[in-house]
């Protein structure tokens, strides 16, 4: 609102301050700030904009105005993005890296613990090929989710069959060891 054709009585160097502050690093910690006097954004809001936002009068005369701006607690709620940006690229190929070959290297162990098993080869089979191709998925997902935010389904499908294939192999494996052998 205040980057367009905001009504009220706000100076443009007002709305430069409060602009600034809103896309700075200490937008909590300076709300308040007494080092910055008149300057800080909660008197700038007392004095140029409870007329319209205080909480009476958003629940009163000035319930277009919808947002009330009279405490932090109001404030905080407005005062952040709520667009969600994407993992920058640096970042998700090391995650990528260190994911792919850490449990990359898990599965395989554990696919082989699951495989010297008296269990059929079907069922170790069957939870090996799934924690695969799950944990193929769950990584292709994260790249994918970059383009498209319907592919985030895909990363809580394949990592929860990951999860549940990963979580059977070692509960099998655990069993073959406990229970008795066969003679």
């Amino acid at each position: 609102m205040l980057e367009g054709a905001h009504p009220g009585a706000i100076t443009d160097a007002e709305r430069k301050l409060l602009l600034a502050w809103l896309a700075g690093p200490r937008v909590s910690e300076d709300y308040d700030n007494p080092d910055l006097g008149d300057s800080a954004p909660s008197e700038l809001l007392a004095r140029r904009c409870l007329e319209c936002h205080a909480r009476a009068a958003v629940k009163g005369t000035h319930a277009d105005a919808k947002v009330s701006l009279e405490y932090w607690e109001d404030v905080k709620a407005v005062a952040f993005s709520t667009r969600i940006e994407p993992t920058p690229i640096k970042l998700l190929l090391a995650s990528t890296h260190a994911h792919a070959l850490a449990l990359g290297s898990l599965s395989i162990v554990l696919g082989l613990l699951l495989c010297a098993t008296r269990f059929s080869t079907r069922l170790t089979g069957a939870l090996f090929g799934v924690a695969g191709v799950a944990l193929l998925l769950d990584l292709a997902g994260w790249w994918l989710a970059r383009e498209s935010d319907a592919f985030v389904t895909l990363i809580l499908a394949a990592g929860a069959a990951y999860a549940f294939a990963t979580g059977l192999s070692i509960v099998l494996v655990v069993l073959d060891l406990w229970l008795p052998r066969r003679t």
